[in-house]
C-alpha cells in the first residue's frame, strides 16, 4: 500500500465502545511506534467533506489459540479485503478479555466494507487506481468463465504462499488466508508487497 498521505490528517479517537469512522482508503504506513512504542498500522481515510484522517491500530502477529488454529488479527482482514479507494470503516467496540492473559483486557476493533469504490477519488489518483482499485473485492463476485490476466502485486503474494507451502511453513491444504496468517506469525512482517523480499529471505532460512 501507498503511504502518500501518511504525513497527513488528523489522529481519529476512538474513546468508547461504539466510536466509528468511515472514509475512503487512501494510504496506509506502519508499523510505526505509537506514544507508548507499540507497533501500530495507520489508516489514512479521507471522509465525504474531503478531510484526512489517521486510524491508528496496535500492530500484532497472528496468534496459535488453544486448538491450534490461528488467531487472525484485524490487519489481515483489511489486507485481504480492503484496497485503495475503497470506502471502509472501522468500529471501536470496547474492552475485551485476553484469553492468552486471564485478568487482562484489549481493545477490540471491528473493521467492515461492502466493496464500494470512491470512483471521484479514482479519477483524480489514476495511478493508485492502476495499482489497486481494479483488483476484485472480497464481497464482489468474480466471473470464472474467462480467466483475467494476474496482476503483478498477484504474482508476488503467489510467489510468497508458494513458497511457504513448499518450505513446509503450512499445509498446501490450508487457505490463502490462513497461509498469510501462518507468514505473518513466522516471519513477524505483515503481508504486503514492500514486505515481500524480506519474507522471501526469512522463508529461505525456515526449517521445518
Amino acid at each position: 500500500m501507498k503511504d502518500v498521505f501518511a504525513n497527513e490528517g488528523e489522529f481519529f479517537k476512538f474513546e468508547k465502545a461504539g466510536d466509528a469512522i468511515q472514509g475512503t482508503f487512501v494510504a496506509q504506513q506502519g508499523p510505526v511506534k505509537d506514544s507508548f512504542d507499540n507497533d501500530q498500522i495507520l489508516y489514512i481515510l479521507k471522509d465525504t467533506g474531503g478531510k484526512m484522517w489517521k486510524v491508528g491500530l496496535k500492530w500484532y502477529p497472528p496468534a496459535k489459540k488453544a486448538d491450534g488454529t490461528l488467531k487472525y488479527s484485524i490487519h489481515n482482514e483489511v489486507a485481504t479485503k480492503a484496497k485503495l479507494g475503497q470506502i471502509i470503516g472501522f468500529r471501536f467496540d470496547g474492552k475485551k478479555p485476553s484469553a492468552a492473559n486471564p485478568g487482562r483486557f484489549f481493545n477490540a476493533y471491528s473493521f467492515k466494507t461492502e466493496g464500494e469504490m470512491d470512483t471521484q477519488w479514482l479519477a483524480e489518483n489514476p495511478q493508485e487506481g492502476q495499482d489497486e482499485a481494479d483488483l476484485p473485492s472480497a464481497s464482489t463476485p468474480v466471473a470464472t468463465a474467462a480467466p483475467q490476466a494476474e496482476m503483478p502485486n498477484d504474482k508476488g503474494l503467489t510467489a510468497v504462499r508458494n513458497m511457504a507451502r513448499q518450505r513446509g511453513l503450512v499445509k498446501d491444504v490450508v487457505s490463502d488466508e490462513e497461509v498469510d496468517a501462518a507468514i505473518m506469525l513466522e516471519t513477524g512482517l505483515e503481508v504486503v508487497e514492500q514486505n515481500f523480499p524480506q519474507i522471501i529471505t526469512k522463508l529461505a532460512a525456515f526449517k521445518n
